[in-house]
């Protein structure tokens, strides 16, 4: 690796980082802002314009690519971030949790070395085998990492998440129901974003457009919701969103090599529709399960869960995509040079410029037939195993959510 590669690396770490103080504290503000019988209303907005940003952000990316250097994805961001900053430093109320906590830096350093053990193993699996020692050792490293996580936290005076929440049901089922929406979610457009520039052939701004459904549905009908949360209650709403949310990647698995755009964006809008009724009423769950002045930690919970969801999905329905993908592959690649069946292999990216050298050379174009193939293959698989670990979180919210608690009535008012 590269000294360019490691700071580009380094950097979008600390990107990380400050996504990570950011998006707790907006959703503590909604908390702190809007009385109790709007906060559910104002929640449900927080979300379908946070859900609406991962989608509008692969637009302004193909954009961006489209007409300037790679490096303006990152550049334009930082006038968006100052605007944003002078914004809230001048509308956003102040707040702070009474008593001033001491900081937790053993549970913090054991929840990162469990979790970026496991994703690492997920990842690493499809690529060096699941037995490998070091996908083994991984999983091993992870296991040790969240037990000891948890240990400490029942121990320490001052921990960073209180176990005992968890025994709260209604906190419990929000963050499990919320981790597997996001899972979901980046998982499609994670499959998506490859399917329709590398088997469709859309460039990447039009590959950014082609997701605008799900933002779309996600502004409109977040707000809107809550209205019908008041009448149903949350738990019967989070199961049908999360349904429909099964529906629509279930519908996705189903396209082809030809698909015409017209079915994707219906598919794209009733996944889109699910994810605007269950992560409102979800979130809301979660922020309104603890007292108010833990406002802070139960945001931070509900982002945490969200980015987890979205980690995990790419994580394991990627390695789920990869590894279909290669083995469809493999026959196809036994009859290419070493080099180029070994770049093939990796990804279909790299697969689709492997072709296009082929073709140049004179190919008849069949290796590019097969790499798609192989892609929509495993891309198949992957979103249905995403559908099924859907249709498992609604079995558990089912079962788990407390039944007799609906929306406040006057939270969907006006």
């Amino acid at each position: 690796m590269c000294i360019r590669d490691s700071f580009l690396i380094a950097m979008r770490a600390l990107m990380g980082v400050g996504a990570a103080l950011v998006m707790p504290s907006t959703l503590s503000l909604v908390m702190m802002a809007f009385p109790p019988q709007e906060r559910a209303k104002a929640i449900a907005v927080w979300v379908g314009f946070a859900g609406a940003g991962g989608s509008l952000g692969p637009i302004m990316g193909g954009f961006l690519l489209t007409h300037f250097w790679w490096g303006s994805v990152f550049f334009v961001p930082v006038v968006l971030a100052v605007a944003t900053l002078i914004a809230c430093s001048v509308v956003a109320p102040k707040a702070r949790e009474p008593g001033r906590p001491r900081l937790d830096p053993a549970g913090a350093l054991l929840s990162v070395i469990g979790l970026s053990s496991f994703l690492f193993a997920i990842i690493e699996g499809p690529e060096k085998g699941w037995t490998d020692a070091v996908v083994i050792g991984a999983f091993a490293v992870a296991l040790l990492g969240i037990g000891g996580f948890v240990v400490w936290e029942r121990r320490t005076a001052t921990p960073m998440l209180d176990i005992k929440y968890f025994g709260n049901r209604r906190f419990a089922a929000g963050t499990v129901g919320i981790t597997l929406a996001f899972l979901a979610m980046f998982a499609m457009f994670f499959v998506l974003t490859q399917y329709l520039q590398y088997v469709l052939g859309y460039s990447p701004l039009k590959a950014g457009f082609a997701g605008l459904p799900v933002a779309v549905s996600l502004i409109v009908v977040s707000p809107r919701s809550i209205r019908l949360s008041a009448r149903i209650g949350i738990k019967r709403m989070v199961v049908a969103g999360m349904l429909t949310i099964a529906i629509g990647l279930t519908l996705l698995s189903l396209v082809g090599l030809s698909t015409a755009y017209l079915y994707i964006a219906l598919a794209l809008v009733v996944t889109g529709c699910g994810m605007a009724v269950t992560t409102p009423a979800l979130s809301a769950a979660i922020v309104t399960a603890l007292p108010m002045h833990k406002a802070g930690v139960a945001s931070a919970v509900n982002d945490t869960t969200r980015e987890l969801g979205g980690a995990m999905g790419i994580a394991i329905v990627g390695g789920i995509v990869t590894s279909a993908y290669r083995d469809q592959l493999a026959p196809t690649l036994a009859g290419l040079p070493g080099e180029a069946a070994e770049q093939a292999g990796k990804n279909v990216g790299r697969a689709t410029r492997v072709a296009e050298e082929l073709a140049a050379q004179g190919g008849d174009g069949t290796f590019l037939d097969a790499v798609r193939g192989a892609f929509v293959d495993g891309a198949r698989v992957g979103l249905r195993v995403a559908a099924v670990l859907i249709l498992l979180g609604a079995v558990y919210i089912a079962r788990q959510f407390p039944s007799d608690d609906p929306v406040p009535a006057a939270s969907a008012a006006g």
